[in-house]
């Protein structure tokens, strides 16, 4: 009720001062409002879009090119320690406004895995990421901190038509190029090796 009397009040007093505009002291003509102050302020300045980090660039000017890969891979499910020698080529180049850096290979001769990924680096966190993709049906993610000694430790996790596993990947630069190795385990506990690479530009 209270607020329905104090409506009509405010509706009634809108209604009879509605044609009495304020008039300026000693003068008949209406009084100027005053501006508003802060419309007087000036507009703050448009927020800038967060930069790639550098750390990316960074990796990315060493990385990007084509590379040229020769090792094994372990698939003998029967044997795991029974490697097949294989050769791929690699590219690397950043991507997507370089906040990422793209990495294809593709296998050559009797080695046809393909595959894509994508690396980028989280300034807050300062932990690397990278997700993957290849023509077997497979996906994986993981994480990195960063150069330790000279190798790059991934771990995280990979999901295929056979199940979903832990995964652990390590990368170190050498005078000669490149050295990967990774292995995997379905428990946890057990783990095989699944490559071990050297790739040169």
């Amino acid at each position: 009720m209270k607020a329905m009397i104090t409506l009509a009040l405010i509706t009634a007093t809108s209604i009879a001062t509605a044609g009495d505009a304020p008039k300026a002291a000693g003068s008949g003509a209406p009084a100027t409002p005053k501006a508003d102050a802060k419309a007087d302020k000036a507009a703050p300045p448009a927020a800038e879009m967060p930069k790639p980090p550098q750390e990316l660039a960074d990796v990315g000017k060493a990385m990007t090119g084509t590379w040229k890969c020769k090792g094994q891979v372990f698939t003998d499910m029967k044997d795991p320690t029974k490697g097949t020698d294989v050769a791929a080529t690699m590219t690397y180049k950043l991507d997507l406004n370089n906040w990422w850096l793209a990495t294809t290979l593709a296998g050559t001769g009797k080695f046809t895995l393909k595959f894509s990924a994508f690396t980028t680096y989280d300034a807050a966190s300062k932990k690397w990421y990278r997700f993957g993709a290849d023509n077997m049906g497979g996906a994986r993610t993981a994480s990195s901190a960063g150069p330790k000694d000279g190798k790059t430790t991934w771990e995280g996790e990979a999901r295929s038509p056979m199940g979903t596993a832990k995964v652990r990947e390590t990368e170190e630069m050498t005078k000669d190029g490149m050295h990967a190795s990774g292995e995997m385990s379905m428990d946890g506990k057990t783990w095989i090796k699944t490559h071990d690479v050297v790739c040169k530009k």
